[in-house]
């Protein structure tokens, strides 16, 4: 892959780089490489039936064939098999009621949920580590409501995306040009961006690349600069654990500590959330392998100059920002303790003295799963005194 990371004193957008079809033809390759290396009776058993692979016909392969042809027919499946919102059970389904959507970015297969009138302003929902689209099904309603077209991407490496194993699919570029390639397949204009954790990075990198686009933008527990950060994230005892090369991977990796209990410990309302909506974050991340990104993405925070693998990315973004004259609007989580609103949600107001807010809702971190449908009105409320309406001009 082209280098994803670079030295920002030109300025340049990086983003750009890593938009196009390069790789588009990548997969179709390694499937043929891995094709090759599985039998024929175990290529005609898979021959039509391949979306309805699940973990008992991994189990029944998996005792006939040895390790090396495990692992390349899960890699087989993985690459092949498309899993939609009605796959995950009707109680997600029943929270979630939307048609799944699949479109390739870079090489990469994105799911999308693409609600609402096709002519109609379209407002971009971007979650964050380890979520997926599911965390903005309170919020939609209002805007749905309203008339507005509702697009909710799960990012690269979670929800029912594509999940690369491979740390270099994982820049935060990466993800940017992914977002971008989203917008430029769907031909969006009039966009109103709300961000909420690293959907702030990726999703104010993938605005700043289509400025022309935006008419306006919403952030929430976010951030898009290199200091301040937080005492939470320089703690030895919870953050700065997950850089630990083997720590890290083990307890977000092997143990799923990201999601299951550290979403869990960051909503208020823990036993509604455990109750509703847990599962729907395990279930799309079942394997060690598919939670890579929960790990890679805080060791992309910075916070100590001398080891950050970012910090010139996040200088980059903040100066980008710092030009935007667009309508904005501020919205923070009580409780948060990721991203405190006395230094976050102030940086904020200093970054766009312009913007609205900050509007404090009930809410630890993942402020969606406690005031999802606030969030909603409020989003609505803002799009239509700054915006044109419900229908695109």
């Amino acid at each position: 892959m082209a280098t994803s990371m670079m030295r920002y004193k030109s300025r340049r957008n990086p983003v750009e780089l890593l938009i196009g079809p390069a790789f588009s033809d990548s997969h179709l390759y390694k499937l043929a490489a891995i094709a090759r290396t599985i039998s024929y009776p175990t290529q005609t058993m898979f021959s039509g039936t391949v979306a309805a692979a699940n973990i008992s016909a991994i189990g029944f392969i998996a005792a006939r064939v040895d390790c090396t042809k495990y692992n390349l027919i899960r890699e087989f499946l993985r690459i092949i098999m498309t899993r939609t919102i009605a796959d995950l059970g009707p109680d997600i389904q029943r929270r979630y009621p939307y048609k799944s959507n699949f479109a390739k970015v870079n090489g990469w297969r994105m799911h999308y949920v693409d609600e609402g009138p096709k002519e109609a302003q379209p407002v971009l929902l971007l979650h964050g580590n380890p979520a997926w689209g599911f965390l903005w099904r309170e919020t939609m309603v209002p805007l749905l409501e309203a008339g507005y077209r509702v697009i909710v991407p799960d990012q690269i490496g979670f929800g029912l995306s594509e999940h690369p194993h491979a740390a270099s699919a994982h820049s935060l570029d990466n993800h940017a040009a992914n977002l971008v390639a989203l917008i430029d397949q769907l031909a969006l204009k009039n966009i109103f961006f709300v961000c909420q954790d690293w959907g702030g990075p990726t999703g104010l990198s993938a605005l700043l690349t289509r400025k022309e686009l935006a008419a306006g933008v919403a952030v929430m527990s976010t951030w898009a600069w290199r200091e301040p950060s937080s005492d939470f994230h320089r703690e030895a005892t919870n953050w700065l654990t997950i850089h630990a090369p083997i720590v890290g991977p083990y307890l977000m990796g092997r143990q799923g500590a990201f999601p299951g209990r550290g979403m869990y410990l960051s909503v208020v309302d823990r036993e509604k959330f455990k109750s509703e909506a847990m599962y729907a974050y395990e279930s799309v991340l079942p394997d060690a392998d598919d939670r890579r990104l929960t790990w890679q993405w805080p060791r992309s925070i910075p916070v100590n100059p001398a080891t950050d693998i970012t910090g010139d990315r996040f200088e980059w973004l903040e100066e980008g920002v710092r030009d935007l004259k667009i309508p904005s609007c501020v919205i923070w989580g009580r409780d948060d303790y990721a991203f405190p609103a006395d230094v976050f949600a102030r940086k904020w107001q200093e970054v766009w003295p312009h913007a609205e807010g900050p509007h404090m809702v009930t809410g630890n971190h993942f402020l969606q799963e406690d005031s999802g449908f606030e969030i909603g009105k409020l989003l609505t409320d803002f799009a239509q005194r700054n915006f044109s309406g419900g229908v695109s001009q």
